[in-house]
């Protein structure tokens, strides 16, 4: 056995690394250096029967095929036993910094628990760490003459082997053998996700091989062509966008592979895109580019400065429709997992929902998404919020935009997305529109059931019917949408009316003239007086059965047309009220016609029945909301597109 010092303590270990360099990937990084085809990774429980009581333990073996770590005396305290002194002096993928070896010792509870095996040339060797009071640290090589005891059974070069690992290496929740294989899984993608993808290296993982489809959002494959002085050039390239497994590391992110034909590695650059920043949801991509273009390249080192990475004019080109490629990729993936998000909060909406109505609460909640993104959020406090932001569409469209970056406690630049949209499409003032209108096409679902179904005979007029009516007077015409309460009697007398100084301008002795020359006592069901038009509307309910006929029109004529007529004459001729009058019930005689003409007469009298109400009504509701829709449909979504892009950068 030979002992080497290698002039390194544990307190300079300490200093020189940080908390994410780990020694599984380092053992990896080591293998592909190497060039190793096949890395092998196995995670397994031990007992120590040596005490008094059994002890259960973790332990990790990484094996390869790659050439190897030289054993010779010589050699191999110059290229493994010097620290932060490198001979890597090839083309290699990794290390170059001459300390990586040394993550080795932050893995397991005691040095001694390391052991590196290294089978060459039919020789057998072993490789320990020895570090007394945890001070100086030395490396022991020996010839090995015994089986190597490994769970490991595939022909390897170089196995390194973890005992006693420390289970604070693995940041999970889960305490379990297979929480600790699965992060080990994800650690290795996430760094070497861009060698797995490119199909240089294997890697297994307890038996299971890494592959790239368990780790992809998307994965696309194209042929770009450059054109140079006539010459066409073939880039086949491989778009991989990694999902929620893979965080890579930060000098593995936004990287393009350069690879020739046989699929050595020829130079590496930034893909020329940044994510979009998306709260919770990270686009880190790897692009894998191979042509023979690449064949008679010279490797152009990682660790280079990237503005030297192939300057010449066809990669240039190369790298810009890539650019172009992956910003509309990452956009779409966006967009879906902004869909994804947006409706685990509109599923709390009670509304008909449509692709458009979808489409647009999605741009209406950006600030939200983009404050909140995927973040672990209750199920109640969803509804929470979109409650609030029903409310303040339904209540205050106008205001929209100022209320969130209240609640929302954001800067005027934060809303730059919101208030495009509203500037562009006014999609908040739309889409309340819409909810509108689909919520009056339920209602009048609801009220055709109310008078027509198989219970509308028990309806009563007075207690039931008229005071669902008098809170939906829209039904009866644009004319009636959103009047206020008080601008209109319910169920109250000619008298209570008259008397009222917002609907007539009578003096007390006219009034009293006025109560002894008629009977006041009657009540009309609903009574709208003076609109822009001069004219008094009168509806008069009839609870299903009672069939209107030429009799009901005429008890409406003798009761309330010819008192307010009578009235009206009391006005000058250019301020005399007109009385339309509307005779509403489940059906009508064939035989009823309209009374009177609005223009000649200055009275009119309607027999209708609730379908053709409800017909007339629902036809105005489809007919706003086709406007709606156009006006969306049409608004140019790809310059919003555009828009978020340029705010992402």
């Amino acid at each position: 056995m030979k002992s080497f010092d290698t002039k390194v303590t544990f307190q300079s270990i300490k200093n020189d690394f940080k908390p994410s360099d780990s020694a599984i990937i380092e053992a990896v990084a080591n293998a592909i250096d190497a060039k190793s085809k096949n890395v092998y990774v196995k995670l397994y429980e031990d007992t120590d029967n040596s005490g008094m009581f059994p002890y259960n333990y973790y332990s990790i073996d990484v094996a390869d095929d790659g050439i190897g770590i030289p054993t010779s005396d010589n050699v191999f305290e110059e290229v493994f036993c010097q620290y932060k002194v490198s001979t890597k002096h090839d083309k290699v993928n990794y290390g170059k910094r001459g300390r990586g070896r040394y993550t080795y010792l932050k893995i397991t509870k005691d040095p001694s628990d390391i052991s590196i095996f290294v089978v060459k040339d039919g020789q057998k060797s072993k490789i320990s760490f020895e570090c007394k009071d945890r001070q100086s640290v030395a490396i022991l090589k020996d010839d090995f003459n015994s089986q190597i005891d490994t769970k490991i059974k595939k022909n390897f070069t170089t196995l390194i082997q973890f005992k006693n690992i420390s289970t604070d290496y693995f940041e999970t929740n889960e305490q379990s053998c297979n929480a600790y294989v699965e992060y080990i899984k994800n650690e290795l993608v996430s760094y070497f996700a861009d060698r797995i993808a490119s199909n240089s290296i294997n890697i297994y993982v307890n038996d299971e091989l890494l592959e790239i489809k368990n780790f992809i959002e998307k994965q696309m494959h194209e042929t770009v062509t450059v054109l140079n002085d006539d010459l066409k050039y073939s880039f086949n390239v491989d778009f991989y966008i990694w999902n929620d497994r893979v965080s890579l590391k930060s000098d593995r992110q936004k990287h393009i592979l350069f690879l020739d034909v046989n699929g050595s590695l020829k130079g590496i650059a930034p893909s020329g895109k940044s994510k979009l920043m998306f709260p919770g949801f990270k686009q880190n991509h790897s692009i894998i580019v191979k042509s023979q273009y690449f064949n008679d390249r010279d490797y152009i080192d990682c660790q280079d400065d990237y503005d030297n990475v192939f300057t010449d004019i066809v990669i240039k080109n190369l790298r810009n429709q890539i650019a172009v490629r992956l910003e509309s990729i990452l956009f779409g993936i966006y967009k879906d997992n902004i869909g994804k998000i947006s409706k685990e909060y509109l599923k709390f909406l009670e509304l008909r929902k449509d692709e458009i109505v979808e489409n647009t609460y999605q741009a209406i909640i950006f600030p939200f998404l983009e404050k909140l993104g995927n973040k672990k959020i209750s199920e109640d406090a969803k509804q929470i919020i979109v409650r609030l932001i029903d409310v303040l569409l339904k209540q205050s469209p106008d205001n929209y935009i100022d209320n969130i970056m209240t609640v929302l406690n954001l800067k005027p630049k934060d809303s730059d997305k919101l208030r495009y949209i509203e500037a562009n499409y006014g999609i908040i003032k739309a889409i309340s529109e819409k909810e509108k209108y689909i919520a009056r096409l339920d209602f009048l679902e609801k009220l055709s059931e109310l008078v027509n179904g198989k219970n509308s005979k028990k309806v009563k007029e007075r207690t039931m019917l008229h005071h669902v009516v008098d809170k939906h007077l829209w039904i009866f015409g644009e004319l009636f949408d959103g009047i206020d309460r008080d601008k209109y009697a319910s169920d109250v007398s000619l008298k209570t009316i008259l008397e009222s100084d917002k609907f007539f301008q009578f003096d007390s002795d006219e009034l009293d003239l006025i109560s002894r020359e008629h009977n006041l006592k009657k009540i009309p069901d609903i009574f709208i007086p003076v609109f822009a038009n001069d004219t008094i509307y009168i509806i008069e309910l009839k609870k299903p059965g009672v069939t209107i006929d030429q009799k009901i029109l005429q008890e409406i004529m003798n009761k309330y047309v010819k008192t307010l007529k009578e009235i009206s004459k009391r006005y000058d001729n250019q301020t005399r009220k007109r009385i339309y009058a509307i005779a509403v019930s489940d059906t009508k005689a064939p035989s009823a016609y309209t009374v009177g003409n609005i223009d000649n007469d200055g009275f009119m009298i309607i027999p209708k029945s609730w379908d053709e109400i409800i017909y007339d009504a629902k036809k105005r509701c489809n007919e706003k909301i086709s406007d709606i829709n156009n006006k969306i449909k049409t608004s140019k979504w790809k310059d919003l597109e555009s828009f978020i892009l340029e705010h992402n950068q």
